[in-house]
C-alpha cells in the first residue's frame, strides 16, 4: 500500500511556515528601508526611546560653611 496519493495534498511543516513569516517580514522591512530611509530610521528612533531610561539626580545641597569660630578675650 501507498501512504500517498498522487493527488493527496500534503501539510506543510511549521518550520517552513516559520522560516516563511520570518522571510517575508524581513523583505517588506528591507523594502521599507529602501524606499523609505526616513521613516524607517523615525521608526527606529520611537523605538528605542520606549526602551531608553533617563534617570535624573537632585544635587546634593552644599553644606554651609561654618563661622570661624570669635575670639574671646581672656581676662
Amino acid at each position: 500500500m501507498r501512504s500517498a496519493e498522487p493527488g493527496a495534498a500534503r501539510r506543510l511543516n511549521w518550520k517552513l511556515i516559520v522560516v516563511l513569516v520570518v522571510a517575508h517580514v524581513l523583505g517588506l522591512i528591507g523594502l521599507a528601508h529602501l524606499f523609505a530611509p526616513n521613516l524607517t530610521a523615525a521608526v527606529m528612533d520611537r523605538a528605542t526611546a520606549l526602551v531608553t531610561v533617563t534617570v535624573s539626580t537632585y544635587e546634593e545641597p552644599k553644606p554651609e560653611p561654618t563661622p570661624p569660630p570669635v575670639a574671646t578675650p581672656e581676662p
